[in-house]
């Protein structure tokens, strides 16, 4: 099916369409939440890793997922900073 208005097939392009308000959003709209989502994240890793060690659990699912989201929220504070 084709669109007359465009010069693209509906079924297969709509989806970057409709991508890029939803980026214009992040971009300009949730610049200054970023940083609060990495302090935020780094809490939570911070929390997995307490857990792990009250609870005395046995596997390392607890400890990766620490480290990863204190990671990921490093990352996140300070691209946040940036901006």
């Amino acid at each position: 099916m084709r669109c007359k208005s465009t010069l693209f097939y509906v079924t297969d392009q709509i989806f970057f369409v409709l991508l890029q308000p939803f980026t214009v959003y992040l971009v300009f709209c949730m610049r200054k939440y970023i940083k609060y989502l990495g302090i935020s994240a780094i809490a939570v890793g911070l929390l997995l890793f307490g857990l792990h060690v009250i609870v005395s659990f046995r596997g390392n699912a607890l400890l990766f997922t620490g480290l990863t989201l204190i990671i990921g929220g490093v990352v996140a504070f300070v691209k946040g900073e940036k901006q």
